[in-house]
């Protein structure tokens, strides 16, 4: 099941009601060990999730977190021939939230498929739901600043780069971007840390770490250097760029999945895509560096004793003896030793 599924579900539900219906529901995701229902109430028009199971049990108490635009009910009821039924309903309250919460609760279902038992699923079904309700609790109203905005363009300029050679969920599970990790792209022994900066002679890269360009734990380690020119009257915006992307996934309902809760991750969501739908970019460098012998960088080896939580520049044009072209860069994304 994809969100587009999932959504085109709630429309016949609402179009096939009857007048008089008060709400309409049908069974999704039949081969789940717990009952989930799709459903919308008529009086709003607004939909959601109904996910119950019946386990020996009840499940070991927690506190779910809140969220603005999604409302998030729970019951526990012990059934006279034995067992207690859990019951976790989402339901939808902002309509500009839509696409989100057609994301959390397909990821949230699909889940629930994989599950061995009623309870297993119950568990898992209340640990997604926590993830995404604290994930859109974080979410800005004034969206990503700048530097978020122009650190995801270079991420998914990347991500476009190694699409072309690598299948879509392998490729979208090695973005660690959204998560901050020392590289934003880890491809089985290939590290890739991406730098996106704007349009300036000589650009500056700032590293904020001793380990961001340290290849120690890794076979290569690439530094993908990007100067976008921004306020352009031509060019992708944010937005277009993520339709992209998503497209090139398509072809694999996990993937598009995974993507759009990482993009969640970190910190865009559809319902803001009119905030940067006006700030057009143009790509004006590309260049990938290879890591190793002398770059110029500092990491655990060659810092002083003592010194710590550093933060350094390095000016990208002078680099371009370590720079690697794309045929090299290819033959690493699949394994292969250029």
């Amino acid at each position: 099941m994809t969100p587009d599924e999932l959504t085109g579900t709630w429309g016949t539900l609402a179009r096939e009601a009857l007048p008089s219906s008060r709400e309409v529901r049908r069974r999704i995701v039949p081969e789940a060990p717990a009952d989930v229902f799709a459903f919308v109430m008529m009086a709003d028009g607004l939909p959601g999730v109904e996910i119950r199971a019946v386990a020996e049990g009840p499940l070991p108490e927690t506190a779910l977190p809140s969220s603005k635009g999604v409302r998030l009910e729970s019951k526990v009821e012990h059934l006279s021939e034995g067992g207690v039924e859990t019951v976790f309903t989402l339901r939808l309250e902002d309509a500009t939230q839509a696409s989100v919460f057609a994301t959390l609760c397909t990821d949230v279902v699909t889940q629930l498929a994989r599950c061995p038992d009623g309870r297993t699923a119950l568990l898992e079904a209340r640990s997604r739901i926590a993830r995404w309700m604290s994930l859109l609790a974080r979410v800005r109203p004034e969206g990503l600043s700048r530097e978020r905005r122009l650190g995801l363009l270079g991420e998914m300029l990347v991500l476009e780069r190694i699409l072309a050679h690598v299948e879509p969920l392998p490729a979208v599970m090695a973005w660690q971007g959204w998560e901050e990790h020392n590289q934003d792209f880890r491809v089985g022994g290939l590290g890739i840390e991406v730098k996106t900066t704007g349009a300036k002679r000589h650009a500056r890269i700032s590293i904020s770490n001793e380990r961001q360009l340290d290849e120690a734990p890794w076979a290569t380690l690439i530094l993908a250097c990007l100067e976008l020119e921004s306020e352009v009257p031509e060019g992708p915006t944010l937005p277009e760029l993520i339709v992209r992307v998503r497209n090139l996934v398509a072809t694999s309902g996990e993937a598009r999945l995974e993507l759009d809760l990482r993009l969640h991750e970190y910190g865009y969501v559809d319902a803001q895509a009119h905030l940067y739908a006006d700030e057009h970019h143009h790509l004006l460098r590309f260049a990938l560096l290879h890591v190793r012998d002398d770059f110029p960088r500092l990491t655990e080896r060659n810092l002083p004793q003592g010194v710590g939580d550093i933060r350094y520049s390095i000016v990208s044009g002078d680099l371009g003896a370590y720079e690697v072209n794309e045929s090299t860069f290819a033959t690493w994304l699949t394994g292969g030793v250029a």
